[in-house]
């Protein structure tokens, strides 16, 4: 499977890189709700650089992507 595709701006992209954050979240929409629901991936290629992914939540209001290693 392809990996979820994300782009953080630089300053969010370099909290990742540095292990600071762990957590992207995604507001929920139809089509991202339909993406979800559909497929659970493995990585996500953020920036460009590939995280393996630990989890993925749903709440009522975003899709939190929970990082592995980040």
């Amino acid at each position: 499977m392809r990996p979820l595709t994300i782009t953080l701006p630089p300053d969010l992209y370099a909290r990742v890189r540095s292990g600071e954050r762990r957590h992207v979240a995604h507001r929920r929409n139809p089509r991202i709700d339909r993406y979800f629901t559909a497929k659970m991936p493995g990585r996500a290629e953020i920036n460009g650089v590939i995280y393996p992914i630990a989890g993925i939540e749903e709440t009522p209001t975003e899709w939190i992507i929970t990082l592995k290693g980040a």
